[in-house]
């Protein structure tokens, strides 16, 4: 018997640049800016370290998701 995979790839994407982003065979209408993988609930916790203010690593992201925020907004995660 194996064991359901608990892992998932997720994305992030900037509410604020609406578009058709095609990768592959993968549509997003809006521009993704960092795919990851995780399990639990990885997902949330870049955009929970960023509003907390203990985000250490990957400052493209970290910029972006500050930025995202800082104009209204949070970044639509799928």
């Amino acid at each position: 018997m194996t064991k359901p995979n608990r892992f998932y790839v997720y994305a992030y994407l900037d509410p604020r640049k609406l578009g058709t982003y095609d990768f592959g065979g993968l549509r997003f209408d809006y521009e993704p800016f960092y795919i990851g993988k995780g399990c639990y609930h990885r997902d949330k916790e870049h955009l929970r370290t960023v509003k907390k203010g203990t985000a250490k690593y990957n400052s493209h992201k970290t910029n972006r998701i500050k930025s995202i925020i800082n104009n209204g907004f949070d970044p639509i995660i799928i």
